[in-house]
């Protein structure tokens, strides 16, 4: 300690130190100034551009909001349609059911029904293009015994009702969304 006090009463020496500090406190500003303004400026940019970023998918996102209403309602309305082709299939259904003719067709009526049936069955209507949809849409008549006979004037209605309703429907959706009917 009273080593320290005698630079202290040196001038040169109390000159000196206060030389130092001060360069010292210079530098430490100088330093601080430029991480100040470094971080001010990367955080100013990185928040601008963030900014931009969100506005941009704000914007998106309020298109694929209104589109998805277009779609809600399209579909609200695609759903009435099919509801309508529904219950008018049903009622004629329920008709057709009261059928009790057992007229049958000849062999040749036949062969026509039955190339018209597995043409739906196998064709683009019942695949619907690409899709991979399988399965019997229409009845055939298939082999003539006591359990299945020729085709009646029944079978021939209820594959018609199945047709009918398939295209009101296929003409149902492709009204909805804006295609010629």
């Amino acid at each position: 300690m009273s080593a320290l006090l005698k630079l202290l009463k040196n001038p040169k020496n109390i000159l000196i130190l206060a030389l130092a500090v001060l360069v010292i406190l210079i530098g430490l500003l100088s330093l601080w100034q430029r991480v100040s303004l470094k971080v001010k400026d990367n955080t100013i940019t990185e928040q601008k551009a963030s900014i931009a970023g969100l506005n941009v998918t704000n914007r998106d996102l309020a298109a694929q909001i209104a589109d998805y209403k277009t779609q809600t309602i399209r579909q609200k309305a695609l759903t009435a349609a099919q509801q309508a082709v529904e219950n008018t299939t049903a009622y004629y259904k329920a008709e057709i059911s009261k059928i009790k003719s057992q007229c049958v067709l000849g062999a040749e009526d036949e062969k026509i029904i039955d190339d018209v049936t597995l043409y739906f069955n196998n064709g683009v209507f019942s695949r619907g293009g690409d899709s991979k949809a399988s399965g019997q849409i229409l009845s055939t008549t298939g082999k003539a015994d006591a359990y299945n006979p020729r085709w009646t004037i029944r079978q021939i209605v209820d594959n018609y009702i199945i047709v009918i309703d398939y295209a009101l429907k296929m003409e149902k959706t492709i009204q909805c969304y804006g295609g010629a009917p």
